[in-house]
């Protein structure tokens, strides 16, 4: 499994995802977004999630809702809320994550930039992904 300091990279879409921390309490991932990157929309049962965006601009759409977030500007899902997010910029966006608790959610990751089938994932991990 991926350790802190570790950088995934997705297979198709060129997605990098830097491990920041990860404690029993929380996963902290740095992600950068290639211009037109899309995260469709799912939620995580038992996870929140965090956004703080470090560069760029994005938008996350939480329950429905669009938010237009810049440099240092933040929205959060809480658990079983739906959302999604885009790279809104021409250039990569580079955006931090917490996920609390942070489950099995670093493995999910590593399957799925390894280019594992969502459906698989989402029967495997129940408790972290669901569309």
């Amino acid at each position: 499994m991926a350790a802190v300091g570790d950088v995934l990279v997705h297979c198709a879409t060129d997605e990098r995802l830097t491990v920041l921390a990860h404690t029993a309490t929380e996963l902290v991932l740095e992600d950068v977004w290639p211009p037109g990157h899309v995260v469709p929309a799912h939620c995580h049962p038992k996870l929140a999630e965090e956004w703080r965006v470090l560069v760029g601009t994005v938008a996350i759409v939480v329950a429905g809702v669009e938010h237009i977030l810049r440099e240092g500007e933040t929205a959060r899902a809480g658990a079983n809320i739906v959302h999604g997010a885009r790279n809104l910029g021409g250039t990569p966006a580079h955006v931090r994550m917490v996920l609390s608790p942070p489950g099995q959610w670093l493995e999910v990751v590593e399957r799925l930039f390894r280019g594992e089938d969502i459906g698989a994932l989402l029967r495997t991990y129940p408790d972290e992904l669901a569309a």
